[in-house]
This record gives C-alpha cells, structure tokens and sequence, in this order.
C-alpha cells in the first residue's frame, strides 16, 4: 500500500513537472511566433512602400 502511494506521489510530481516544461516551453514558442508577426509586417510594409515606388 505504502509502495501504491509512493508511486501516486512520483507521479504527480513528475506531471508538475513535465506541466512546467510544457508552459515554458509555449512562453517560448509564443515570443518567438510575436517576433515573426513583427517581421511579417515589416516585411509587408517594404513590399508595399517598393510596388507604391514603381
């Protein structure tokens, strides 16, 4: 019994922990998808300001 509760208490640590990497991990994601974003636009704005020059 003792065993069964010891391995229920690994087990929810081991779910924290693999929640933690999971968040941070989609943190990272999500600053990276903004700078994309950032640099999709920017690009946008280019192409429009070079097709305005011809």
């Amino acid at each position: 019994m003792l065993t069964l509760i010891f391995g229920f208490v690994l087990l929810i640590i081991g779910l924290g922990i693999i929640a933690a990497v999971l968040e941070k991990m989609q943190h990272q994601f999500n600053k990276q998808l903004d700078q994309v974003k950032k640099e999709n636009r920017e690009l946008k704005r280019r192409v429009s300001f070079l097709e305005y020059k011809k």
